[in-house]
């Protein structure tokens, strides 16, 4: 797993933004970094010894289903 405190760092960012920009683009754009923040969430997994059905869900998971969604609203 990735360390958040070394993916929040300005020379693992500006690469990754800048290539997404050349792609989205076709150049790179100047940009200032304002803030960063690493994002992780648990995907619930089912065991073999569960039927189908619904998943369990882990405290908070709700939360992060929720904010997911509304990320992909943006």
């Amino acid at each position: 797993m990735a360390d958040p405190e070394e993916e929040k760092k300005l020379e693992r960012i500006t690469p990754r933004v800048n290539a997404m920009m050349r792609q989205a683009l076709g150049r790179e754009v100047p940009f200032e970094l304002e803030w960063a923040s690493v994002y992780t969430f648990v995907c619930p997994r089912r065991s073999r010894s569960e039927p189908p059905g619904r998943l369990r869900s882990e405290p908070g998971l709700e939360a992060d289903f929720a904010m997911v969604g509304w990320l992909l609203m943006l």
